[in-house]
């Protein structure tokens, strides 16, 4: 590949990746000016893509908000990430950054009807509330992308038996909090292809031995398997959640 044409498909990527989560902030109001908004920074590529992207965007949008970096490590887990890597990326950006550790309550660790993730997963997202609100901040914003929304709903379908998956914007605790998704409309390997350019892709920054045996990895490979059928298949199952035929839906209700 000529030079010429790497430069021009590596503007075309930071391009659609920034329209895009502009986009995405404008449509679901996401960012307000003045607002407090703390990013969960778990090391992986998704998180750091998210404290880079909106950093970026604090310095070219035409209001001021506040970003703080967060990251909860939870010992019992067996969770290793270079802390010392998420403090100077967070400082080249000038976004402060906070680490803090929390425990598995007993009676977490006592359910077996809930895998690890899920579990660890929920502990964390508890002390990044608490967190939040002893730092002033009323937005929680998470690293979710378009393949996450779609593995999403295809567990709770299979596992849960309902439609339903991750929104753009959540209200939490009777809208003293937010959670927000900058990042939804962007799939996985946009992501990829942006830390590969930004210099960050290759570092190995997290490691954590189970999550490679939850069902969300299994999602991830069944979704695999059905871009055989249809390499636009995330974005036709994305799209379907704003596209409900109710008509031809057989509800258990009598019209």
């Amino acid at each position: 590949m000529s030079e010429v044409k790497k430069n021009r498909e590596e503007y075309n990527l930071l391009k659609r990746v920034y329209r895009k989560v502009g986009k995405a902030m404008l449509d679901y109001q996401l960012i307000q000016p003045d607002d407090a908004i703390m990013v969960g920074l778990s090391g992986g590529k998704d998180s750091l893509a998210l404290v880079d992207i909106l950093a970026n965007r604090r310095a070219k949008i035409p209001f001021d908000f506040k970003l703080i970096a967060a990251h909860i490590g939870i010992e019992e887990i067996g969770y290793e990430v270079d802390l010392n890597f998420l403090q100077q990326f967070c400082d080249e950006r000038g976004v402060e950054f906070i680490i803090r550790s929390a425990e598995l309550s007993e009676e977490n660790k006592k359910r077996k009807d809930k895998n690890t993730c899920f579990v660890c997963s929920w502990n964390r997202r508890k002390a990044l509330f608490e967190l939040a609100q002893e730092m002033g901040c009323t937005k929680l914003a998470l690293g979710h992308h378009m393949d996450d929304a779609v593995h999403t709903l295809l567990m709770n379908m299979v596992f849960q038996g309902s439609i339903s998956s991750m929104p753009a914007t959540l209200k939490m605790f009777e809208g003293k909090m937010k959670i927000i998704r900058p990042m939804l409309t962007l799939t996985e390997q946009e992501l990829k292809d942006f830390v590969a350019y930004r210099g960050y892709g290759h570092c190995t920054l997290k490691n954590c031995p189970h999550e490679k045996s939850s069902n969300r990895n299994d999602m991830k490979q069944i979704v695999e398997l059905m871009e055989k059928l249809n390499p636009n298949v995330r974005h036709s199952i994305f799209g379907a959640m704003t596209n409900l035929q109710t008509d031809y839906l057989p509800f258990k209700e009598a019209p």
